[in-house]
């Protein structure tokens, strides 16, 4: 498959245009129509280790005029960037807002999992009053999950040094037990349907002297001006979901304008960061594209021309087998999704060559699942002999005569690497001149430091092995129709076969959080990234089945795919020690 040159320039002018409107968008709304200065901060926290940060800053504000300020930190494998959507609707209040990196995350040092530096909340408070565009006598906190430790973390360490705080979600909110919770002031907790506080108490209520405040819930108590307001608040909505849904922010914004008054108070519900999150995805929508013309145009250069081969004869399933195919595809890796996670960041435990331990997990999974997958191919070929006599060749592997091309295997990964580094230098030039990046919640393209690129070398090659059988299972057995579907077609029911089905999980797992009880497996952390697994493996599909028709082989696709993969994963995640 040659391509057309002139379509393929026409759709990476597409592609470019799309990234561009995305990121001029989510710029936009990020610094409120440029009225607030977003500038990258970093500094040294205890120990040497740097810490990174968002400081938003809006105008007017200077040293000779101070503005209130809000710190707001996320949960365990987010970033600043996540956060922005918070960060952007205090900002446009009049308040200065620094959207931190937690300790271990993004582009911050150290150990992602130290309590005893409160996940980096005390540090960050510290610098924060370190500004002289502050007001040191009115600064609020918001905290996610393990941003909620952090800040009130930060509380007990700087008890002057805040006026009120929001913490979602988070399982343990106090982490030191040796000190006295109902200190905290002015302290407004938001609980998410699937997390700990609707069935265990036991963490929340201390900090309201009680044993239980569900009976309390939606009622404010205590005053604002002596700092002893307290609030306990239900939300409809899953532990992950809680910081993109503007209920929450509504909570949020009001309680943090009552304990410290804004600048420019605007109502809670008058919210626009939904447009950042908009142009942000609208601009990711179009970086995925742009990969599929610059991979044509580069495969007409003479280094790469010797990749592009005949898309092999199709010998794979057909009729009735096919559906048993499809069923199989879909149930093996969404079945044991949550039970492998778990196994596999048991037995691939976090060590200085793969250090994300939930990234260990998923890809347990991912190498459980690529297992099976051959063991069924093998049945299928020297069991069943359903497959048409195929070859190694018919799945995308080797050359017609049965050779493994190891030459054209290098050259598709450097071209999976040449394709990698346009998409990541493009990144650099949008992200120096807007400080935005490509994102769907944490499904995130985002620039990483050195030490993360090491990390994410590291974890290819597990990576690529397993994008190659996934490859071979969709190219080699699975092409619709004898094979005799468009490639658009095939991309879409390739999508179809590996993207949407882990949302099934969802009533499974939520449905009886809805119904009012526990949920019947306790799932890990697995059912907090189930909703990023179908946006990122219809990028897979999307990508594995178009290398292939470009190429004729699985490798080009399977690279490409383990480079974004392990990119999305390992940007922001929490490491033991990075």
């Amino acid at each position: 498959m040659n391509g057309d040159p002139k379509r393929e320039w026409k759709l990476l002018g597409i592609a470019i245009v799309i990234i561009l409107a995305g990121s001029l968008l989510a710029n936009a709304i990020n610094t409120v129509g440029g009225t607030v200065t977003v500038k990258d901060v970093r500094w040294a926290g205890e120990n040497g280790d740097i810490l990174s940060a968002f400081l938003y800053i809006p105008d007017g504000v200077s040293a000779e005029n101070p503005a209130p300020a809000v710190l707001v930190i996320g949960g365990g494998d987010t970033v600043r960037e996540g956060f922005q959507n918070w960060s952007l609707e205090f900002a446009r209040r009049g308040y200065v807002v620094l959207d931190l990196d937690k300790r271990g995350e993004g582009n911050s040092e150290g150990n992602g999992f130290d309590r005893a530096r409160g996940y980096g909340g005390p540090e960050a408070l510290r610098y924060l009053h370190s500004l002289d565009i502050i007001d040191h006598d009115n600064v609020g906190m918001a905290g996610h999950s393990m941003g909620g430790s952090a800040i009130t973390s930060a509380a007990m360490a700087y008890p002057d040094g805040y006026k009120g705080m929001v913490v979602v979600g988070s399982t343990t909110p106090v982490m030191d037990k040796d000190v006295d919770p109902t200190t905290l002031k002015n302290f407004v907790y938001i609980c998410g349907v699937s997390d700990k506080c609707r069935f265990d108490q036991s963490a929340v209520a201390p900090i309201f002297g009680t044993t239980d405040v569900r009976p309390i819930e939606g009622q404010v108590t205590g005053s604002f001006e002596e700092g002893t307001a307290r609030a306990y608040f239900n939300t409809p909505h899953p532990h992950a979901l809680e910081i993109k849904v503007p209920g929450v922010l509504d909570i949020m914004i009001d309680w943090i304008q009552q304990a410290v008054p804004a600048p420019h108070p605007i109502p809670s519900s008058n919210q626009i960061w939904l447009w950042n999150f908009a142009g942000s995805a609208l601009a990711m929508a179009g970086f995925v594209l742009l990969f599929l013309p610059l991979g044509g145009m580069l495969l007409r250069t003479p280094f790469f021309r010797s990749l592009v081969k005949p898309v092999p004869e199709f010998k794979g399933l057909t009729g009735k087998n096919w559906w048993i195919g499809a069923i199989l595809t879909v149930l093996i890796p969404v079945g044991s999704l949550f039970y492998m996670q778990t196994v596999g960041a048991k037995i691939i435990k976090a060590s200085n060559l793969w250090p994300m331990s939930r990234v260990n997990g998923i890809m347990g999974w991912a190498l459980f699942v690529a297992i099976v997958t051959i063991i069924l191919i093998l049945v299928n070929h020297y069991v069943l002999k359903i497959d048409r006599k195929a070859t190694a060749h018919n799945y995308g592997l080797t050359s017609e005569d049965g050779k493994i091309e190891w030459g054209n295997i290098g050259k598709s990964v450097l071209l999976a690497f040449s394709l990698f580094g346009i998409g990541y230098l493009l990144l650099v030039l949008i992200y120096r001149w807007l400080l935005v990046d490509f994102r769907i919640f944490e499904v995130q393209f985002k620039l990483v430091t050195p030490t993360r690129f090491r990390i994410v070398l590291q974890y290819l090659i597990p990576w690529m092995l397993a994008y190659i059988v996934v490859g071979a299972n969709l190219h080699g057995l699975m092409r619709p129709k004898d094979g005799s579907k468009s490639l658009g077609r095939e991309i879409l029911i390739n999508i179809l076969l590996l993207a949407p089905w882990y949302y099934l999980w969802w009533p499974i797992y939520y449905g009886p959080l809805y119904a009012g009880s526990p949920a019947f497996f306790a799932g890990g952390t697995m059912h907090y990234w189930l909703w990023a697994f179908p946006p990122t493996l219809a990028i897979v599909a999307a990508i594995s089945t178009y290398y292939y028709h470009k190429t004729g082989r699985v490798y080009v696709g399977a690279f490409l795919n383990a480079l974004l993969v392990v990119w999305t994963m390992g940007a922001g995640n929490i490491g033991l020690v990075l």
